[in-house]
Order: C-alpha cells, then structure tokens, then sequence
C-alpha cells in the first residue's frame, strides 16, 4: 500500500480528519484532500501514476521519409559512394536517379 492509498484508508475508513492524517504523514492537509477526492471521483484506479507525457512526437522524421534515406544510403553504398547526409541530400546526385523520386530531398539535419 502507497502512501496515497494509506491516506485515503485512514480517512474514509478509520474515520481520521485529514488534518490528523497530514500530520502523520507529513504531508499537507491539501495533498491529503486532493487524494480523498480522486478516490471518491474514480475509485482505486484514480490513485495509480499514469503518464503524462506526449502521445505522439510532432518533430519527428516520418517513416516513409526514414525508409527513402536508408533505400538511398544503400544504393551509394552499392554504387561505391559516401552515404552521409551530404551526398543523401545532393541535388546533383538525385537528378541522376530514376529510380528515386522525391519531389524534394531531405534536408541534411533529416538525414544525419
């Protein structure tokens, strides 16, 4: 048992104020309180941590543009070239190719 579900057990079931259980626990009367409440408006899941943070990730690279720059680092490599950034991303290189099409090249922070 956490000290949040102890909290909330002193309260509702012991019968203690939430100034008493605060004290005990050292924590604040409100900390205390905001627990009860979370208890009373969604049961014993409510008091479980969840995550917080970012469902999804606005910055980053889409897959169908990942799955291009490794085709392409693959066929430099094939074809005796350096496969970094720079060369992915040469325009010069690209208009050569007609297996690639790309109405834009990745820019080279994309593709390092």
């Amino acid at each position: 048992m956490d000290l949040a579900e102890y909290c909330v057990t002193a309260v509702l079931v012991e019968r203690r104020s939430i100034r008493e259980v605060a004290a005990a626990t050292g924590r604040s009367k409100s900390w205390v309180h905001g627990h009860v409440h979370l208890y009373k408006t969604g049961g014993a899941e409510a008091l479980k941590p969840h995550k917080r943070g970012r469902k999804t990730a606005p910055n980053q690279t889409p897959a169908t543009l990942e799955d291009e720059i490794v085709r392409w680092r693959k066929q430099l490599t094939g074809h005796g070239y350096d496969a970094g950034a720079a060369t992915c991303c040469d325009d010069r290189w690209l208009r050569k190719q007609p297996s690639v099409v790309c109405s834009m090249p990745p820019s080279s922070a994309c593709a390092w």
